[in-house]
């Protein structure tokens, strides 16, 4: 019983120490860095979706906040007959 355990110990010692085995941790996987990250992703698609609100908004009716309610009624009106 012993001589089979100390046979198999030592086959299982050969076959762990054998290039084979001890080569399977360095083909590792590389991230490709082309791609945007998520990050990049999620930044990009805020910046165009506050670019398509702002287009959407007047903005001029936005830099009304101080004025007069003659004045904003003014200019709100004038940007609805632009559109």
């Amino acid at each position: 019983m012993k001589i089979r355990k100390s046979i198999l110990a030592g086959t299982l010692a050969i076959v762990l120490a054998s290039p084979l085995v001890t080569n399977l941790d360095k083909n590792e996987a590389q991230a490709s860095t082309s791609l945007p990250t998520s990050n990049e992703y999620q930044n990009e698609k805020l910046a165009n979706e506050l670019k398509s609100l702002l287009d959407e908004l007047n903005v001029n009716e936005l830099a009304t906040g101080s004025l007069n309610t003659y004045y904003k009624r003014t200019i709100k009106i004038s940007g609805l007959k632009a559109m």
